[in-house]
């Protein structure tokens, strides 16, 4: 018998109304399969089958320095449960890389607490907050007993590798003296703290201080400011016991690097003392948003010596600042060769210092005159149509 066959069919189809047609040929060629081709076909299928299946994935397995990298993207809170799944996670949410920046808060789970202290071993940046306190508000009767431990055995245990430390209403002595203990400490931020501070002044390193709405004992930050020369960015708001006048000679004397100040108090600052403001020659930027009060011997003089000692000025935010008129301001304005941005709020200047400054000023991006009582928002108005380049507010 020969291995193939061949089947021929022919169909014909008439009609007996119509004429007949010419009979269609199917042609269907069956080629004989021998046994042997029958076991091995199925054979090779499931071979290819089987190669072309995508493996198995196993998080589990891979490397620990692969699941490091995933990790790195997760919160702690993630991270910990993680750490439930399997003893390899648990492993490596041990690791201290996980922990470079590090947030504790009043209400979080003592249990949560206690674990990321025990953790964390080199932190960059801790944050601690506490429940917001307003002097109005009823004594907060909630006890952070454990909670202030757990804090304190952190910053004793890790200080020495923290480099960025936030206090955020913390009202407790014995963990602000722990502050200290960050001695590489670069940059410190307390909002509405309040305590003796004893040990604040011992801190050396810093380039970057932010305190907000304090209570700092007398002369607290002075000393702090002055053990620190190569502070770079200060910004003070708000604080009580904290004369902005002292400050901005004591900077004048021991921290000529400043770039970034805000001098924001509830005492303004004295016009004369703007001369010393004006030896901080690497000024860049320069907010001052006076509280209550007023300069008994103002200096008309005052921003033209800050001008011709600042020349690298950028923005300048001045408030209430009676003693500037368009006099003195406008020679001013041509010393300014770099500033982009120029706040005066409640000064006595009128639209023609506006229109200089528009003009003169190569790199300005920002003019804001708000409360200037000498100002009409008409003439404001016609001078955004001449300058719409620049984003000015009134």
């Amino acid at each position: 018998m020969e291995n193939s066959q061949s089947l021929f069919v022919v169909l014909d189809r008439q009609n007996n109304q119509t004429k007949p047609e010419q009979p269609t040929k199917l042609i269907v060629s069956l080629k004989k399969i021998s046994k042997s081709e029958e076991e091995i076909r199925p054979k090779k299928k499931l071979k290819m089958s089987t190669m072309n299946a995508p493996a198995k994935l196993d998080l589990v397995s891979l490397p620990r320095e692969i699941l490091l990298i995933i990790f790195k993207y997760l919160d702690l809170k993630t991270i910990g449960k993680c750490a439930t799944l399997c003893s390899r996670f648990y492993n490596i949410s041990k690791d201290g890389s996980l922990y470079k920046n590090v947030s504790l808060q009043y209400n979080m789970n003592i249990k949560l607490v206690a674990s990321l202290v025990e953790r964390c071993t080199r932190p960059k940046e801790i944050h601690i907050m506490y429940k917001f306190y307003n002097g109005s508000d009823s004594p907060e009767t909630r006890d952070y007993s454990e909670f202030n431990e757990y804090v304190q055995i952190l910053l004793r245990k890790c200080g020495e590798h923290v480099k960025t430390l936030e206090f955020d209403s913390c009202r407790d002595d014995k963990t602000l003296e722990c502050i200290a203990d960050c001695v590489n400490l670069e940059e410190l931020q307390l909002y509405r703290c309040k305590g003796t501070f004893t040990t604040l002044h011992l801190l050396s390193t810093l380039r970057k201080i932010r305190f907000l709405s304090c209570h700092f004992p007398p002369k607290t930050v002075n000393n702090l400011i002055k053990n620190n020369e190569d502070l770079r960015e200060i910004s003070l708001m708000s604080n009580y016991t904290v004369n902005a006048n002292e400050i901005s000679e004591i900077l004048s004397k021991h921290n000529p690097n400043v770039e970034n100040l805000d001098l924001s108090e509830n005492r303004p600052l004295r016009s004369q003392n703007f001369k010393y403001l004006a030896r901080l020659t690497k000024l860049r930027v320069l907010e001052m948003w006076n509280g209550p009060g007023c300069d008994n011997d103002p200096d008309p003089d005052a921003i033209q010596h800050l001008a011709a000692g600042c020349p690298y000025l950028e923005k300048l935010v001045l408030t209430g600042r009676k003693e500037i008129t368009d006099d003195n301001l406008i020679p001013a304005l041509h010393l300014f060769t770099r500033m982009k941005s120029l706040s005066l709020k409640g000064v006595w200047i009128t639209i023609r210092s506006c229109r200089e400054a528009c003009l003169t000023l190569p790199l300005l991006e920002e003019l804001d005159v708000f409360k200037c009582s000498k100002i009409k928002k008409a003439q404001v108005t016609q001078l955004q149509k001449e300058f719409k380049e620049i984003r000015i507010s009134c």
